[in-house]
């Protein structure tokens, strides 16, 4: 499977990642270990765990899963999150918190250091550079060689960039909810990302298995599934009607709609590696294969015309990659970090205050009407209510994403 560098670290990572969030929560050891070892075997060579899946057992599952192997891959793991007292009462970003989550996944891992920690979410009590400052002193350590954060907005992230500038270890990854159905991030989380060297790893880009393919309008959902539960609300109308226009997309091109759904992630400029659970070898294996696809860049951007949400006030929507680079764009990072803005915290999560930045962008230039996903894109795009009509498509723009290199931190 092809690699690629994480942001500006020399962690090299599988484009496809395995998420271990079903380890010791739906399957047990023994069917862990089968999932790991078809994930070696298919070229995973980046897992992502964390402390609170399966209150541990995660962790201990992957450990025990790779074994001798733990040197031929990259593991992630998060902290912060309610352990149910396990860490201690501290808040979850607290240095006291930090401390012990660390070793006591570190013991659960069977390891004596992690590749990638990210705070798993802030705490909404500990100041922000606090909680980085300990991070730091374990990659001081040799305990952890790099940093990450997790559920970060644009003004949180442009405050780990800050912590960088002034000597501390910079963020080299951000992992949030993204996919084809929730691209929120493409504002002004990932134009930052490709302006400081973070790499972008999106969780749930398969929206619980919505965009595998296996739930169809007015049938019941499989089995064991994770959305098979009465009335669920993630298989409203409206969910269902976007996973048919990208359905149609998809098989336009003569692809599945998995192979989209991981392979347009894949695509986008700032994406490193996409994260996706599996329960089987039978799915380790479909996600890497659809992870192999890679999209044009005038199909990227024609997806981003049906899927993004993006948009600045002027009606037009720049690319990820104009957006960092246009000073001048309300929705630039450097925007955001050059007028910081006003935080207020509710129930643990950030608000911003920013009306000064909804001011009208430049307008994006574009070349004559040009639809690359041909008849199949017409259709989905006329039933996506997020979609913009494809008539505005520009077609064969050069997208790059920024250039940064290596710092380095070796393995002990």
């Amino acid at each position: 499977m092809e690699r690629t560098r994480l942001g500006s670290s020399d962690l090299e990572v599988s484009r496809v990642g395995l998420g271990c969030n079903n380890f010791g929560r739906r399957i047990d050891l023994a069917r862990t270990c089968e999932v790991v070892d078809a994930a070696v075997d298919a070229g995973v060579t980046f897992f992502d765990t964390a402390d609170i899946y399966g209150f541990g057992e995660s962790e201990r599952f992957l450990g025990e899963a790779l074994g001798s192997r733990r040197e031929r891959v990259v593991i992630a793991t998060k902290f912060g999150n309610d352990m149910q007292g396990a860490n201690g009462d501290a808040p979850g970003g607290s240095p006291a918190y930090l401390r012990r989550a660390i070793d006591a996944s570190l013991g659960r891992l069977g390891s004596d250091y992690v590749d990638l920690y990210y705070y798993h979410r802030p705490d909404g009590v500990t100041p922000l550079e606090e909680t980085l400052g300990a991070m730091d002193e374990l990659v001081r350590e040799g305990k952890v060689r790099w940093l990450g954060v997790s559920n970060f907005d644009a003004a949180q992230l442009a405050q780990a960039v800050d912590f960088a500038g002034v000597g501390g270890s910079p963020v080299v990854g951000i992992q949030n909810h993204y996919s084809l159905m929730r691209r929120d991030d493409d504002v002004d989380v990932l134009p930052l990302c490709l302006e400081h060297g973070i790499g972008y790893v999106p969780y749930f880009p398969l929206e619980s298995g919505l965009l595998t393919g296996k739930y169809r309008r007015g049938e019941p959902a499989p089995p064991g599934s994770r959305l098979e539960e009465p009335g669920d609300d993630r298989l409203d109308d409206e969910r269902v009607g976007r996973v048919e226009a990208l359905d149609t997309i998809a098989r336009g091109c003569g692809r599945t709609l998995l192979e989209l759904a991981v392979g347009g992630l894949a695509s986008i400029p700032g994406v490193a590696s996409v994260i996706a659970g599996a329960t089987s070898p039978k799915q380790i294996r479909a996600n890497v294969a659809a992870g192999e696809w890679r999209l044009s860049a005038a199909q990227v951007e024609e997806l981003e015309e049906v899927t993004g949400s993006s948009r600045c006030a002027s009606g037009e929507r720049p690319t990820v990659c104009e957006r960092a680079s246009v000073p001048g764009c309300p929705r630039s990072p450097r925007r955001a970090r050059d007028q910081p803005l006003r935080v207020a915290v509710e129930g643990g999560r950030s608000k911003r205050d920013e009306p000064s930045r909804l001011a009208a962008c430049p307008p994006t230039p574009r070349s004559a009407p040009t639809c690359v996903f041909s008849a199949a894109c017409s259709v989905a795009c006329s039933s996506s209510r997020r979609a913009r009509s494809c008539s505005t498509t520009r077609s064969g723009s050069a997208r790059s994403p920024a250039t940064l290199g290596p710092v380095g931190h070796a393995k002990r």
